[in-house]
């Protein structure tokens, strides 16, 4: 500093920085701040003070004196700082300050022949390994920056190529999405590039990850990946060959359920699933019922259903899952379950249930709405008797017991023939179903009875008053009489109600109703305690005013037959009558009677049952 205009006289000088006078600086009219730092940044004045008086000059103009923190470059690499032979280099020396800068560069701390900012290694050799650093300084070479940072450079042989995986493994279903990796050990700045069959040419992606959803045949055979990086661009060698194979996926079938697609309450149902051209792979199962999944019965190829309820009921459907990778089949086609409340076996006769000794006759025995897997078992139903089993009425009445047929043979037939049939068939009849294991029985038939009239029967079944219908609250009188001992015979009968019971309480004593009604209609016979049965007489017991009287018992083709009409008022047949055959007038009579000369099977009809039997039977 100097003062202006101050002529020769001597002075001192006074130092500002930010108007603060600097006193370490008194006097001197020059002044050096050795290393500064930024917080000498600031505006800097100086003043005069004349040595003879201590007069002072004016004050100067302010110079601003600025400082910045010196900077540090940065060395950045490109494609990687691990790279392989014949790749291109590129090392940048990045100073974030603005200026006009050179460059020098250094490999292991010795200078290198360049003063750019990027130093370029077209070919890299393993000669380039080491470790590189830079700095930059203004051109007066007085202002220079730090030292980078070291950054090593470390070269390889070539690249190995990369692997190529695929999930799932190679084999794969039509449909499902494949996704091939293209793996290296290092993966920064690569580019991928993969041969796709059907195409021939590379597709290039970023990713080392290609997908490929919804696979079809056209998606099978060799893939490729390999890698590369730069400009121009050092590519690695090709992966091996991935041979992706996509078969048609296969469908999976409910094969079978069991018993049927048709069962009943407490029954068990197993259902099994397989896989259609599923070759010998090993599957795992999936089941659903109405589209929700059975996860109680995962994995498994066959599932049991024990003591199925109406909840069960629904729409079954089953795919599989392959072990080996989870790839899954086609899921089924819906098999339907139906869970009925009840299983009730139904028994039907034919021709017809009344018959004439050697007459053939078929017991018909199947299950509501189901027919298939049952087998059959035939029973007699007879009065109650201990330690057989009890058939009870809706009000849990025993009606009767059930006694198995010694020949009656089990099978999935349902029937039971008797030819001939003899006079100790006559009976009430009852059949079961069953299946499954374990056995599951149907409810019992409703009971059906058989009626065999022969000719010559051991034993006749005697009514008082001889007639096959009878007034309400009339008495009637039955008993068993024969051409030997009758004592071990008994009375018994089969209501419309469907009971089964002995009339007659002990063998060789007569039944006694002393007074009727209509629900003692029904079929009366005589049967010995080994089975042997009388003729079987069907009566009825009316509570109106007329009743139609005939023959208790068959009538023998040629001969007469007269039919009367009695009256209850006066218990007679003396009245003008008209009489019908199966609704249809046949004749009227002043008297409330009608013969027929030479009775003929023709003579059958409703209203009156008359049981004719041929010339050549009777004799």
């Amino acid at each position: 500093m100097w003062s202006q205009a101050g002529g020769d006289t001597e002075w001192n000088y006074i130092w500002f920085k930010d108007n603060n006078e600097l006193k370490q600086f008194s006097r001197s009219q020059e002044i050096t701040v050795r290393s500064v730092t930024e917080s000498n940044s600031g505006k800097y004045t100086c003043r005069g003070e004349r040595k003879s008086d201590s007069q002072k000059s004016e004050i100067s103009a302010a110079v601003t004196l600025t400082v910045s923190v010196r900077p540090r470059p940065t060395v950045k690499v490109q494609p990687n700082q691990s790279v392989f032979i014949r790749e291109r280099v590129t090392l940048t020396c990045d100073i974030q300050s603005g200026g006009d800068w050179s460059y020098v560069w250094y490999k292991n701390k010795s200078p290198l022949p360049s003063s750019q900012k990027e130093y370029i290694i077209s070919s890299v050799a393993q000669s380039h390994g080491g470790v590189y650093t830079c700095k930059g300084t203004r051109a007066s070479g007085r202002i220079y920056t730090h030292t980078s940072d070291s950054v090593p450079l470390t070269v390889s042989a070539v690249k190995a190529p990369p692997t190529l995986t695929s999930s799932p493994k190679r084999h794969v279903l039509t449909g499902k999405t494949v996704t091939l990796y293209c793996t290296l050990g290092q993966s920064a700045g690569w580019m991928f590039y993969w041969v796709i069959p059907p195409q021939s040419s590379e597709i290039r992606t970023s990713s080392s990850i290609y997908t490929i959803s919804s696979v079809n045949d056209s998606n099978g055979g060799q893939y490729r990946c390999r890698a590369g990086r730069g400009d121009p661009v050092y590519y690695t060698h090709y992966s091996d060959a991935l041979w992706v194979n996509v078969t048609e996926r296969p469908t999976a079938v409910v094969s079978s359920i069991k018993p049927d697609v048709h069962v009943f309450k407490g029954e068990s149902v197993t259902l099994r699933c397989d896989i259609e051209a599923g070759g010998d792979t090993e599957w795992n199962y999936i089941w659903f019922k109405d589209n929700n999944e059975l996860k109680q019965f995962s994995r498994s190829q066959e599932i049991t259903v024990r003591s199925v309820t109406e909840s069960n009921s629904g729409k079954y459907t089953c795919r599989g899952e392959r072990k080996s990778d989870s790839q899954k089949s086609e899921i089924s086609d819906a098999v339907t379950l139906t869970v009925s409340g009840e299983a009730q076996a139904v028994l039907n006769v034919s021709p017809q249930r009344w018959l004439t000794e050697r007459d053939s006759v078929t017991l018909s025995c199947e299950v509501n709405i189901s027919s298939k897997g049952w087998t059959f078992s035939w029973y007699r139903a007879v009065p109650y008797r201990q330690g057989l089993t009890q058939i009870t009425d809706v009000h849990g009445k025993v009606v009767y017991s059930v006694e198995l047929l010694s020949d009656s043979r089990r099978g999935a037939g349902g029937s039971y023939t008797l030819s001939p049939a003899a006079l100790y068939h006559t009976g009430v009849y009852v059949c079961g179903a069953e299946r499954g294991e374990p056995a599951f029985h149907t409810q019992y038939s409703s009971p059906q009875p058989l009626w065999i009239t022969g000719n010559s029967p051991p034993v006749s079944l005697i009514i008082s008053p001889s007639r096959t219908q009878h007034f309400s609250t009339d008495s009637l009188s039955l008993s068993c009489e024969g051409h030997r001992d009758s004592a071990g015979w008994r009375v018994r009968r089969y209501t419309h109600s469907g009971n089964v019971s002995n009339c007659s309480s002990v063998p060789g004593f007569t039944c006694n109703i002393s007074s009727l009604s209509t629900s003692d209609t029904g079929v009366y016979w005589c049967q010995s305690e080994s089975g042997e049965s009388s003729d079987p007489v069907n009566i009825t017991v009316h509570s109106g005013a007329v009743i139609l009287a005939s023959s208790v018992h068959s009538v023998s083709e040629g001969y007469s037959l007269t039919l009367r009409c009695l009256y209850r008022s006066t218990n007679s047949s003396l009245l003008p009558t008209d009489f019908y055959k199966n609704g249809v007038l046949l004749q009227k009579q002043t008297t409330g009677e009608m013969t027929i000369h030479k009775i003929s099977k023709s003579h059958e009809g409703l209203s009156q049952r008359i049981s004719i039997l041929s010339s050549q039977s009777a004799q």
